[in-house]
């Protein structure tokens, strides 16, 4: 039995770009054992001498590739969307706010005219705090 001729890593590499190449037309993923073969190469030879490059391969394609910035007006439409969900928020709390606020007032309404009704308690009425003339 005979050993296999083990490519340099520059070998390795441009069979790599023709199979990443062929990979974008056909859109499936190269695949380490494709690689392999395609250097005269058992699957497990050439994980054993090219680790780095097997591993590369076994990530997912969108590794590969970054996805481009989003345009500028699909970040303002994001902030946009952004802003109107916070506006939704804000004004929810608003009417909660709101609802808590007439709540309180009614019971301390209520509250008062018990007090008074309860017995010996003199309203006193409220009075307005004037600042002294300027002169």
């Amino acid at each position: 039995m005979t050993r296999p001729t083990i490519p340099s890593r520059d070998e390795v590499l441009t069979a790599l770009a023709q199979l990443r190449a062929e990979a974008d037309n056909t859109g499936r993923q190269p695949a380490a054992l494709t690689l392999a073969r395609r250097l005269g190469l058992a699957n497990t030879t050439f994980r054993r001498n090219f680790p780095d490059i097997a591993a590369d391969l076994a990530r997912p394609a969108a590794a590969h590739r970054q996805a481009p910035p989003p345009s500028r007006y699909d970040q303002l439409q994001q902030a946009g969307a952004r802003l109107r969900q916070d506006n939704r928020q804000l004004r929810e709390q608003v009417e909660v706010a709101a609802a808590v606020i007439q709540r309180i007032r009614l019971e301390n309404h209520r509250l008062r005219e018990q007090l008074e009704a309860a017995g010996k308690v003199t309203a006193i009425a409220s009075r307005t705090i004037r600042p002294p003339p300027l002169s």
